[in-house]
């Protein structure tokens, strides 16, 4: 009935046609046991898969999660740099001196690594996932991006403010900036 053809597919996934004899590695001579093992073990490994869908791949072939934790450790290294300089500004601006002075930019470090951790990471992922869905680099996938991740990350000050228009300001302030930035960089046809 309808319940083989459904496990069918998933059958063939899980022992595809010829059995696993049709995935071993010849051989090759000279290449030790260990060796051997090593390259079967990493010819067989499969990105894990969500939710039964395929995973995003960018145009490029790079997986979108991979952009995104790549582009939240690039945010976290920027966030880091400008948290020591707005630190040690800040705090010699407002007259922190001896032991609060490295609490205070120790506290401002970790606020800015963490969000530009967050945006760089959500807007690399945005974008990848465009791309990968779209099929297309133009103009919409940054700004896209850039409106989706200035609205995630202008909530919480909106919340906060109690304010939704700082939410629609960080939005399309985003998307500008991320749109221009993207066209002057030249990356697009």
């Amino acid at each position: 009935g309808s319940c083989a053809r459904r496990v069918r597919p998933l059958r063939l996934l899980l022992d595809p046609p010829g059995g696993v004899q049709a995935q071993r590695i010849p051989e090759s001579p000279g290449v030790a046991d260990t060796e051997r093992r090593k390259q079967r073990h990493f010819s067989t490994f499969r990105p894990r898969r969500t939710g039964g869908g395929e995973m995003a791949t960018s145009l490029r072939g790079v997986p979108c999660d991979a952009c995104a934790t790549e582009g939240a450790i690039k945010g976290a290294l920027l966030g880091l740099m400008w948290g020591g300089f707005m630190g040690t500004y800040f705090g010699w601006q407002d007259n922190v001196r001896g032991r609060p002075l490295p609490i205070h930019i120790g506290g401002t470090l970790a606020v800015n690594t963490a969000g530009f951790a967050a945006f760089c990471g959500i807007y690399q992922g945005l974008l990848c996932t465009l791309e990968a869905k779209r099929r297309k680099q133009d103009i919409f996938n940054p700004a896209a991006a850039g409106f989706l991740t200035g609205g995630v990350m202008g909530i919480i000050p909106g919340v906060r403010a109690r304010q939704p228009k700082i939410v629609a300001l960080a939005a399309v302030g985003t998307c500008v900036i991320t749109t221009c930035v993207d066209q002057l960089r030249g990356s697009r046809q």
